[in-house]
């Protein structure tokens, strides 16, 4: 069964990670995928905040 875990912010939508479920039993991602995931969304996180305080210093361009 394929998933995937994704986020979003203001105005995007960042995919963390996508697999294919193998266990018929069970919930939990091993670790090293958990670590991955929580590493990506840091990324995103920044990536997001970099992109929103470009948007603006756009728009401040604009507004003069």
């Amino acid at each position: 069964m394929p998933g995937g875990l994704h986020c979003g912010f203001k105005e995007a939508v960042y995919v963390l990670h996508c697999f294919q479920k193998k266990s018929k039993t069970g919930i939990a991602a091993p670790k090293p995928e958990i670590d991955l995931i929580k590493m990506r969304l840091k990324q995103a996180e920044a990536h997001a905040k970099e992109a929103n305080h470009e948007r603006d210093r756009k728009k401040r361009r604009q507004c003069i």
